[in-house]
């Protein structure tokens, strides 16, 4: 069964959302959900929904830590359900993917509609 990636590039009003396989080759979707409580409850959703839809065990969130718009997503996705999760969330540094993405500087503009892509392609490697 395949792993589902989401990159999360967070902001203050609104999280863009990637959804893609453990290869970060197959784009399952994107997403962009308010920075609020009711975003993050659309966004648990979505993961959920992709997750059942691709019939994946594993479910690993990547969140670039930016600034403390990160912090209360990224506890809120972690906090234990019932039944549980197959989630693991990831707050990834900045200057990781900002390196990550300088690898691709000449092939891809940094917009926010490419960051969670990203994001996703980093937590492939982790």
């Amino acid at each position: 069964m395949p792993d589902l990636l989401v990159g999360i590039d967070v902001s203050r009003d609104t999280h863009h959302v990637a959804f893609t396989d453990a290869t970060a080759t197959e784009r399952w979707g994107r997403l962009t959900v308010p920075n609020d409580a009711g975003g993050a409850l659309q966004l648990a959703h979505a993961i959920q929904e992709q997750a059942t839809r691709h019939a994946c065990d594993t479910v690993r969130i990547g969140c670039e830590a930016t600034g403390v718009y990160a912090w209360h997503l990224a506890l809120w996705l972690s906090q234990p359900t019932d039944p549980p999760r197959p989630w693991t969330v990831y707050l990834l540094q900045p200057r990781t993917v900002h390196r990550y993405a300088a690898t691709f500087a000449s092939k891809r503009a940094k917009t926010d509609r490419q960051d969670p892509w990203r994001i996703a392609e980093v937590l492939s490697h982790a």
